[in-house]
């Protein structure tokens, strides 16, 4: 029993960064700076930590057993793409979201969106790319 009790938090931490990898790995954050960071405890002190301690732009946390945070998370995100529109993994964050609220047409529609953010600038990085390479 007690030996339960002190593998509990490495259990916790082995699944909660499996949990996290994931999460990244289907966010697509191509060419963004992360950073990772799992802590245990109350919410608002370690945002709080976290900011002071990596100045970060914009922290995105997750919590088991908290209801509401996917639809929390929708609301952030779509707030941060009202300032930018083109943000691709932003739109991939709220399609996944929307799949694990069991809304699978307006996963799809988000999805939609990143997809064809990324194929416009592949165009235009392609076109700068001739451009540069054939002085007209």
């Amino acid at each position: 029993p007690d030996a339960q009790k002190k593998d509990a938090p490495m259990q916790w931490e082995k699944e909660a960064s499996a949990k996290f990898d994931n999460f990244l790995l289907q966010a697509d954050l191509y060419e963004l700076v992360h950073q990772k960071i799992l802590r245990p405890g109350e919410p608002y002190q370690e945002i709080q930590k976290a900011a002071t301690e990596v100045h970060a732009d914009l922290i995105v946390m997750g919590s088991s057993g908290r209801s509401g945070l996917l639809e929390e998370a929708v609301a952030r995100f779509k707030h941060l793409l009202r300032h930018d529109m083109h943000f691709a993994p932003g739109w991939d964050v709220i399609a996944h979201a929307y799949e694990r609220l069991n809304q699978p047409e307006e996963a799809e529609v988000c999805r939609e969106r990143a997809k064809k953010i990324r194929e416009r600038l592949w165009a235009q990085r392609v076109d700068a790319d001739i451009r540069r390479r054939h002085f007209v």
